[in-house]
């Protein structure tokens, strides 16, 4: 199409009027310009710092009527109160018998973090005999601290069965992710 008015090679001057943009803040390569005319950082969460840690070691426990500790664990100490931790963590679960049930649960410091009872979910296998299952767990925590904060996997077994997390030294693991919000 054509535009009417239009030289080849462009606009003629003064056609096109500049405006004045009243800016706040300081532009640089971490900053945006946003619709009401501020520099400004990117909004959302950023993660602080991460602690993790991997265990080869199998962890054997029996007739549990309560949660025991493991040998799961990580320490994190957080920068800020107002941060929060994510906590993940993993391991293959073995049971003696399929109508043992067990449960497994994340502790901060002496604070189950999941049911009293039930910890992170009930696993139970529906077959004859023993059986092992994949155990996996994402909790997002408000500890409210700048305190050295540890997190561990406590687990339990139905009294009269046995188990074991860490099945045959297959590793297991443990991560707390600070971010801020």
């Amino acid at each position: 199409g054509v535009i009417t008015g239009l030289a080849v090679g462009g606009l003629p001057d003064g056609t096109v009027q500049l405006a004045d943009l009243a800016t706040t803040g300081t532009a640089s390569g971490s900053t945006f310009l946003r619709g009401d005319g501020a520099f400004a950082e990117a909004g959302g969460g950023k993660v602080i710092q991460i602690q993790s840690a991997n265990f080869t070691s199998q962890f054997g426990f029996s007739n549990n009527s309560s949660f025991t500790a493991t040998n799961i664990t990580v320490d994190i100490t957080p920068t800020s109160a107002s941060s929060k931790i994510l906590v993940t963590a993993s391991a293959s679960i073995w049971k003696s018998a399929s109508a043992a049930q067990v449960n497994s649960t994340i502790y901060r410091d002496s604070t189950n973090l999941g049911h009293n009872f039930y910890g992170f979910g009930e696993y139970q296998i529906s077959s004859s005999g023993s059986g092992s299952v994949q155990w996996h767990v994402s909790y997002n925590d408000s500890p409210n601290t700048t305190s050295q904060i540890t997190y561990k996997v406590y687990t339990r077994v139905q009294s009269g069965y046995s188990g074991n997390m860490g099945v045959n030294d297959v590793p297991t693991n443990i991560t707390a992710i600070e971010y801020s919000t």
